[in-house]
């Protein structure tokens, strides 16, 4: 989901802002303070960007990449300081889409060994001596997983760009606007949390099926260590683009609340249409199939 206003025009190199209050410092070289609310200015690091994913020629990509994640974290204020500054569209979505393909391959796992745990109590009969039919409705059952898939895709990529539309309010430059839209695609940080919170869920099931005799204390502490991963990165999802969307854009609290508000909405939305209507539009499909065969 890539806001309009984001690919309305290119970064202009020569934009800077004021860190603190937004005013466009062009044309204004001979000063060390903001002329609008008095910030101390450090040119040097105006031009420099904060953020490591930028830098990842110099310090290798892995690195990079895990820099910056913990940056949107952990300092989401540092990274949103980065509107003040040139900043490079591409290199944020591009940040953007390897932090998607980490969550979906992470949930791929995850929905592989639920398929691997159907299938145990479910053998799959696809011999010569079965049926047309029953073969067929078996390649249509296998066939539903890499359908989930692609939604799954499909769902990460549009939920991970629900943010931008907060991010770029009419009172703010242009320019200023593409900066605050490319810093939501590095809002997306905490779905790079996925890979931990998909351990801890198989983690729990393990727990629970291998442990079902240890003290129910235990248990139960050992059960909610592991849901606290996934509990954490819903907070963090909300309230890292939130975050870095009041530092970015200096807006008002209305707009921090819908924004609250609306995001979560958002994703149920997206979740209804893509990962509930794409298997439901295939399994239409595959009923249809086997009601001509049958």
């Amino acid at each position: 989901m890539t806001s309009d206003v984001a690919t309305a025009a290119a970064v202009n190199d020569d934009e800077l802002f004021c860190p603190e209050c937004g005013y466009n410092l062009r044309g204004i070289d001979n000063i060390d303070r903001c002329p609008e609310c008095g910030q101390v200015l450090d040119r040097a690091r105006l031009t420099a960007s904060n953020i490591p994913w930028t830098h990842r020629d110099e310090i290798g990509s892995v690195k990079a990449y895990r820099r910056t994640v913990w940056l949107a974290l952990r300092y989401p204020f540092r990274a949103a300081d980065d509107v003040a500054r040139p900043v490079s569209f591409d290199d944020a979505k591009q940040f953007r889409l390897i932090t998607v393909r980490l969550a979906w391959l992470s949930l791929v796992a995850l929905l592989m060994w639920g398929c691997i745990e159907v299938a145990r109590d479910r053998p799959i009969t696809m011999s010569s001596t079965a049926s047309p039919v029953v073969r067929i409705g078996w390649a249509l059952e296998i066939l539903a997983a890499p359908v989930i898939a692609a939604a799954l895709y499909a769902f990460l990529l549009a939920a991970s760009g629900a943010a931008s539309y907060f991010f770029h309010p009419r009172w703010l430059p242009v320019e200023r606007q593409n900066r605050a839209v490319a810093l939501s695609y590095y809002a997306c940080a905490p779905m790079a949390l996925t890979p931990i919170s998909v351990a801890s869920i198989i983690g729990a099931f393990f727990i629970r099926e291998n442990f079902g005799g240890q003290p129910a204390i235990l248990i139960g502490i050992a059960l909610t260590t592991c849901a606290l991963v996934p509990a954490i990165q819903a907070v963090m999802s909300v309230a890292t683009p939130l975050l870095i969307m009041r530092r970015a854009t200096h807006c008002g609290i209305g707009r921090a609340i819908a924004l609250v508000v609306a995001l979560p909405v958002l994703w149920a939305l997206l979740g209804v249409v893509i990962l509930v209507g794409i298997p439901a539009a295939y399994l239409f499909v595959a009923l249809v199939i086997m009601s001509l065969i049958a």
